[in-house]
């Protein structure tokens, strides 16, 4: 002991010795018994503090000893999950008493049913267990509910727009009411000089030159009326057109329209904009090659689509939206090879021929409805309005 503290002493008198005095950790510890500096009291026994803590001890890292963040013996997150409830689609057109059918998609739960409901009650229609909805007769916007079986606080709610079109129409040109809404109708046979834009938006096309205008047809398709063009190419054929349009239709824009294929010994043009309108100039046209197949053109041509039957009626859903055009008939999509008809707006309407005026485009056709919305329509929007004119003339 003696030599010991002799040693100690010597070192503190003699310069760079240092000798450190730190107990070493282990030794018992309570209140009255503090532990050295950096050691901490745990279980009653002295420890480092960068010693790991005893098993069980705190632990926020979520870790397998009961940790907050979702540890494998249950974290906070790791109990059972919500049932979620998802309605497909979330929106659709459906028209007056027509129906339509709904999914659900059920998640989190081992009984995936639901039932459903429509939130307006009787008024907003009916739908049965298999989600089949039934439109009202009155226009409106209604709400179908799907809630879960097995969590009935659980349900998901889709939007239904009960009309007989969908709403944003640009221009709307119907031979049945040539002349405005409940207004009587011309003779068969009279001359057309104007037909009125329905759609509000004051699109009216017409035609002072009385040499120049197409006549009326009162039972032209399925017992409606149409307005006839006569193709002549003799430097009188029959067309109509409106001003240019204050403000062009930017595309996407969606064309429908019911009209009798026309002989094409060359392409005859269905409709095309007139001259005022520049630049913003969409046309439709029929083929020669194939015969009566339609073409879009939008600054420059798409590929046309299937040969048509010359004097037989169609319906046609025509598409301009850039590379994403298309072309539908009898609510069938057509294979058009190049689909691009270029990004050109819509600046007027020219029905009957092109609109240089030349000759050999005019088109001997019969129109009897003509729809334009400047807009991006929904599948089910689409499907409204040709279920519309399929009702009217196809049914």
């Amino acid at each position: 002991m003696n030599r010991l503290l002799i040693f100690c002493v010597g070192c503190i008198l003699l310069a760079g010795c240092s000798v450190n005095f730190t107990e070493p950790p282990g030794r018992r510890c309570d209140d009255t018994h503090a532990c050295p500096p950096e050691q901490v009291c745990i279980e009653l026994r002295c420890q480092s503090v960068e010693e790991p803590l005893p098993d069980g001890g705190p632990n926020t890292d979520g870790g397998t000893d009961g940790g907050t963040d979702g540890g494998t013996d249950g974290g906070t997150d790791g109990g059972p999950h919500t049932v979620t409830i998802s309605v497909n689609p979330s929106s659709v057109s459906v028209a007056p008493s027509k129906s339509y059918t709904f999914t659900a998609t059920v998640t989190n739960a081992s009984d995936t049913s639901v039932t459903w409901s429509v939130s307006e009650g009787a008024a907003g229609g009916t739908i049965d267990a298999a989600g089949l909805y039934t439109a009202p007769a009155q226009n409106g916007t209604y709400h179908v509910v799907a809630t879960s079986v097995e969590d009935t606080t659980q349900s998901s709610t889709a939007t239904v727009y009960v009309a007989l079109l969908p709403p944003g129409l640009a221009l709307h040109l119907s031979a049945d009411s040539l002349l405005g809404r409940d207004v009587p109708l011309p003779a068969d046979g009279a001359p057309v000089s104007s037909w009125s834009d329905l759609s509000g938006n004051a699109h009216d096309v017409s035609q002072p030159d009385a040499s120049r205008q197409p006549l009326f047809k009162l039972t032209g398709v399925n017992g409606r009326p149409t307005v006839a063009f006569d193709g002549n190419t003799t430097g009188t054929g029959d067309y109509l057109r409106s001003p240019a349009f204050t403000g062009p239709l930017p595309q996407p824009l969606f064309v429908f329209l019911v009209y009798k294929a026309p002989p094409a010994d060359v392409n005859k043009t269905l409709y095309d904009a007139p001259t005022a309108a520049g630049g913003n100039r969409i046309r439709l046209q029929a083929t020669n090659i194939p015969l009566g197949g339609l073409q879009l053109f939008a600054g420059k041509f798409a590929s046309p689509g299937a040969q048509k039957t010359t004097d037989s009626f169609y319906q046609v859903t025509a598409v301009y939206d850039g590379a994403n055009s298309r072309l539908r008939a009898n609510r069938i999509d057509e294979f058009i090879n190049n689909h691009d008809p270029g990004s050109a707006g819509m600046g007027g309407l020219m029905l009957g021929g092109r609109q240089d005026l030349l000759d050999s485009a005019f088109a001997q056709t019969e129109l009897a409805e003509v729809l334009v919305f400047a807009r991006l329509l929904s599948q089910s929007e689409v499907d409204l309005v040709e279920a519309y004119l399929q009702d009217r003339y196809f049914p």
